[in-house]
């Protein structure tokens, strides 16, 4: 056998198989066209995610303090006569999605209670960039 053919024979067989797999894919395209088209806009949003990713600045900082203080604010008993004084002494974000706090108000009772550590997972990032930690696994 030549050298000559051997090179003949496996860029027909390269040449012919992506031509196949070109056929294919394009006859699938043209069959499924509402399963591509409903996709292209998530994968064209999920290049932009990972290529050019959300900068965690300051504005995006202090709107997840407010969601974390929302979420506080909205799990605290309110009485009848009104709502008590929440005040937050230490706040701060961790690894950029958990929001933990200290903070103190007052119960129904009158009584002033103080939460040392409130913790809670605040999902701001596109799904492509948010990796859970082990902790979250073993909870589920």
């Amino acid at each position: 056998m030549s050298k000559k053919l051997v090179i003949k024979t496996v860029t027909r067989t390269i040449v012919y198989q992506l031509l196949l797999l070109w056929s294919g894919f394009s006859i699938g395209f043209m069959v499924n066209p509402e399963y591509w088209g409903n996709r292209a806009p998530l994968v064209e949003r999920s290049i932009r995610h990972i290529f050019w990713p959300i900068e965690y600045s300051k504005d995006v900082e202090d709107f997840l303090f407010s969601i974390g203080r929302s979420r506080i604010y909205f799990e605290l008993e309110v009485s009848e006569s009104g709502f008590y004084g929440l005040k937050i002494l230490e706040e701060k974000m961790e690894s950029d999605e958990y929001y933990t706090a200290k903070y103190k108000y007052t119960n129904i009772d009158g009584d002033v209670v103080i939460v040392d550590d409130y913790r809670t997972k605040i999902n701001w990032k596109p799904w492509e960039l948010d990796f859970p930690l082990p902790e979250d696994i073993d909870a589920e």
